[in-house]
């Protein structure tokens, strides 16, 4: 069974879901022509997906799930046999474990790290900071 993935090329969550699946055998194809802020802010992708949020994933049954653990747990289920998901019970809850720790503590100091280093986001300075203030920004 097909399954589209609405992403784009540098999100680091839509890259787990492209890994999770090629582990795993999943076939997944990529929403041709998407282009975010737009095409996620269209009536079509919104009747599927209400929060507008990428990545998202339809099967060509319909079936839609968005979020990135979600889909990457999904994904992986697909494959039952990859071993992705742990071999019982008490191997899930560790994958489980350790995809949260990822999530919620690595991945978002990676992101900031990596802001920094594009020049996306400063590092707060103070002085810098009161001049921008004083004399307003330009």
């Amino acid at each position: 069974m097909s399954s589209t993935l609405w992403t784009v090329p540098a999100q680091s969550s839509g890259k787990i879901i492209r890994a999770t699946a090629a582990f795993g055998g999943v076939a997944l194809e990529l929403a041709a022509g998407y282009e975010h802020f737009v095409d996620n802010k269209k009536p079509d992708f919104l009747a599927k997906f209400p929060h507008g949020k990428i990545p998202s994933i339809e099967q060509a049954d319909g079936f839609k799930v968005f979020e990135s653990v979600a889909i990457a747990r999904y994904v992986a289920a697909l494959a039952p046999n990859s071993g992705l998901l742990g071999a019982d019970l008490k191997d899930s809850a560790l994958v489980d474990q350790w995809i949260h720790l990822a999530d919620s503590e690595v991945d978002v100091y990676t992101a900031l790290s990596g802001q920094l280093v594009r020049g996306a986001i400063n590092p707060y300075n103070k002085p810098v900071r009161c001049l921008i203030r004083f004399y307003g920004a330009s």
